[in-house]
């Protein structure tokens, strides 16, 4: 649910970058409830917290601060290329980090 997340980081981070699948647009939020279309928004993204759902992984492109962190979700049936796009979100892995979590489920299917 967006509105959880929100209210989660909007307690450590100035604003939240999200695409909003009604008005088809990378919206900001900013931690009063503000809320602009990303290019008319006064934060720029590497100043938020900025959240790819799977669908916008491909094609997406912002600029985050280069000792960025994202979090990397694993769920069942997630492809090579999929878990690929999202990590290549981090342009810069070299001083970037990607932290990945799965639940159960995905962990047992997981053969080391």
């Amino acid at each position: 649910d967006m509105s959880k997340i929100c209210k989660v980081v909007l307690k450590k981070y100035s604003a939240i970058v999200f695409y909003d699948r009604k008005k088809h647009a990378w919206m900001l939020r900013n931690n009063q409830g503000c809320v602009w279309k990303l290019h008319q928004a006064p934060i720029r993204e590497q100043d938020a917290f900025v959240i790819f759902d799977e669908a916008h992984c491909r094609g997406s492109d912002m600029k985050l601060k280069s000792d960025a962190m994202a979090v990397l979700t694993l769920g069942t049936g997630m492809t090579k290329d999929k878990i690929m796009q999202a990590a290549g979100r981090m342009r810069k892995l070299k001083t970037q980090e990607i932290v990945v979590v799965a639940g159960q489920d995905v962990h047992d299917q997981i053969v080391i």
